[in-house]
């Protein structure tokens, strides 16, 4: 079955391109007091997320009129975080930015909706900044997109993160501690203790079923993609999750530490599949939940 998004009820999507960072260019503006919400309002966090990096909104400013469905991608790391290596030197920061641009295009080409890269270029970001921007812009989707690492040399396969604050093994654990290290934020969370994780993760419970929802869409797509064994969905408490009030995942598209699969990671195919996957995931979850609503 083909469908086209343009003709469904339920948000218009109209595609717009940002500029670096955060922001939109070209397109007709959106009306004010739209919002398309697929959940009930989350409670409010303890504090707001950082201030956006240069050329976002500035702190206090009122969230961004909208219309339509809004769907933002984060590339992992970038600037001075390189994220993980593989063995022959390619780094996370490189394969998340190209797998969230090639994405990108492939939602404009083929729906009407906006889409919004937190970054564009190789640039320094914090976790905080990234989570800023999706609420800014009152996004129904906030997708972040990532490239895993182990010890184990031979670990391969996909997986697809939702938030909790209790890590559901071990290895989830490790990996969502790696990640909110990034530019020392992990001390950051440690220093305003656990409460506040705790609020976050509130904030982000009203969304949790749609969440989880889709990262099942992404995970079943991913593994049918690339034919790769079903790794599962799994949640950590991934600070970029937190706070973010909408439906939000993070994918570990391949493991970037296993020859075989860094290179995979840059094979212009390999990534292209692994942008089609995520998107006929946003397709089927923009059937089921905003779709149906509207009905």
């Amino acid at each position: 079955m083909v469908l086209d998004l343009r003709k469904k009820q339920g948000p218009s999507l109209a595609v717009t391109i940002p500029g670096p960072g955060v922001g939109s260019s070209g397109g007709t503006q959106p009306a004010p007091g739209s919002t398309g919400r697929t959940g009930p309002p989350p409670p409010a966090p303890a504090a707001p997320p950082a201030a956006p990096a240069p050329g976002g909104p500035p702190p206090g400013s009122e969230e961004r009129p909208r219309s339509g469905f809004v769907v933002v991608i984060d590339p992992g790391h970038g600037g001075d975080d390189t994220g993980a290596q593989g063995p022959s030197g390619l780094a996370e920061k490189d394969v998340t930015l190209d797998v969230a641009k090639r994405l990108k295009a492939r939602i404009q080409s083929e729906t009407d909706a906006e889409v919004i890269l937190t970054r564009d270029a190789d640039r320094t970001m914090t976790l905080d900044e990234r989570t800023a921007i999706a609420n800014h812009h009152r996004a129904d989707l906030f997708v972040c997109i990532h490239a895993n690492a182990s010890r184990r040399g031979n670990a391969r396969g996909a997986e697809t993160y939702f938030l909790s604050y209790q890590a559901n093994d071990a290895e989830s654990r490790t990996i969502a501690a790696i990640e909110n290290n990034t530019l020392g934020l992990e001390e950051g969370v440690q220093k305003n203790g656990n409460l506040e994780m705790v609020l976050w993760d509130l904030a982000q419970s009203a969304f949790m079923k749609e969440s989880s929802v889709l990262a099942e869409i992404v995970q079943e797509n991913l593994n049918d993609a690339l034919d790769i064994a079903n790794r599962g969905i799994k949640q950590a408490p991934f600070r970029v999750l937190m706070g973010a009030t909408m439906p939000a995942i993070l994918i570990e598209v391949a493991f970037i530490t296993n020859p075989e699969e860094e290179k995979r990671l840059r094979d212009p195919a390999f990534k292209d599949k692994v942008s089609g996957a995520i998107f006929d995931s946003i397709k089927r979850f923009h059937e089921k939940y905003v779709q149906a609503h509207a009905r």
